[in-house]
């Protein structure tokens, strides 16, 4: 598979994606390599695996609210 094959592939399994926690798991991983090169095999194979994981979560009901998570934090301090 060419690189613009991968892209397509990846493009289409993010327009399934319905959890904007996925959504911000990809940005912050795209965000790990600020210049515009291509990522390496294990690179992708990795983002790929973040958004099984980040998936099957979703699906399993194992995700917390914004306020959830600001309340856990605020109550660490």
């Amino acid at each position: 598979m060419n690189i613009n094959a991968k892209k397509l592939d990846l493009i289409a399994k993010l327009m399934e994606v319905e959890d904007e926690t996925v959504l911000a798991k990809v940005k912050e991983v795209l965000k790990m390599k600020p210049d515009n090169s291509s990522m390496s095999e294990e690179e992708e194979n990795n983002l790929i695996n973040v958004l099984h994981e980040s998936e099957a979560d979703y699906k399993a009901g194992r995700v917390h609210s914004q306020k959830e998570v600001e309340a856990f934090f605020k109550a660490k301090k």
